[in-house]
């Protein structure tokens, strides 16, 4: 959907999500969702130690949730093109973890449609990864 103005093409135009067929030309779909793979996430106590940050502390609310889940297992999107690792403030609570006690950082996000994601902070995890068919195992921090 577009309008013209003063006889000029449009300045924006509404493009929903389509695919091409070659037969059947251009077709309205919802996007697919980003495929997932299950991550094991755990605090990285190391790399708190090697930087001398404090590490963050336990969520009273969420104190039994710590003692049970040093280690999560969720699902996660790969993102081969991501500078960094993001998640959201639910795992950090499934975790056990007070959101108000981690880093703070200056880093800016913005989505693939340019709009900025609020940061509430940093935490240093270790993500692994295994593929089940091969069991190679890969991680990351």
């Amino acid at each position: 959907q577009h309008t013209r103005q003063n006889g000029r093409a449009p300045n924006t135009v509404i493009l929903p999500h389509s695919v091409h067929s070659v037969a059947e030309g251009w077709l309205r779909t919802k996007p697919a969702n980003s495929p997932t793979h299950e991550v094991e996430l755990s605090l990285d106590k190391q790399s708190y130690m090697d930087l001398a940050l404090s590490l963050p502390m336990v969520s009273l609310k969420n104190k039994l949730a710590s003692l049970r889940n040093k280690r999560l297992n969720t699902p996660g999107v790969f993102d081969t093109g991501a500078q960094l690792n993001m998640t959201s403030p639910a795992i950090v609570n499934m975790l056990g973890y007070d959101e108000s006690t981690m880093i703070q950082v200056s880093t800016n996000v913005n989505s693939a449609s340019n709009t900025k994601i609020h940061i509430i902070g940093g935490i240093i995890l270790n993500v692994k990864a295994t593929n089940r068919l091969t069991g190679v195992t890969i991680s990351c921090k």
